[in-house]
């Protein structure tokens, strides 16, 4: 049995963000928003990662679609830092 068009499309739509969020953990910039994270993740680096790859309503986009933007990796900063702040207080 073969997969449908759709579903291969969106496998292969899936592949490219994983991809892409492989390129961006090798970075620096990964590295600023791992310590921004820090206070909420406690060793649980996983969930930075799956968080850039979700969409985020405060970007009405994905976190990692922000970064590429000028000025992104600030305001992805900055939400992370109010995340943060709410959860630990």
């Amino acid at each position: 049995m073969t997969i449908s068009a759709s579903v291969a499309a969106f496998i292969a739509g899936q592949r490219e963000l994983l991809y892409r969020l492989e390129q961006f953990a090798e970075t620096p910039a990964y590295s600023r928003l791992l310590t921004v994270a820090a206070p909420m993740v406690d060793g649980d680096e996983p969930w930075l990662a799956e968080w850039l790859i979700q969409p985020a309503f405060t970007l009405r986009e994905l976190p990692i679609d922000t970064l590429t933007r000028p000025g992104g990796q600030e305001l992805v900063e900055l939400l992370l830092a109010r995340i943060a702040a709410c959860v630990v207080a």
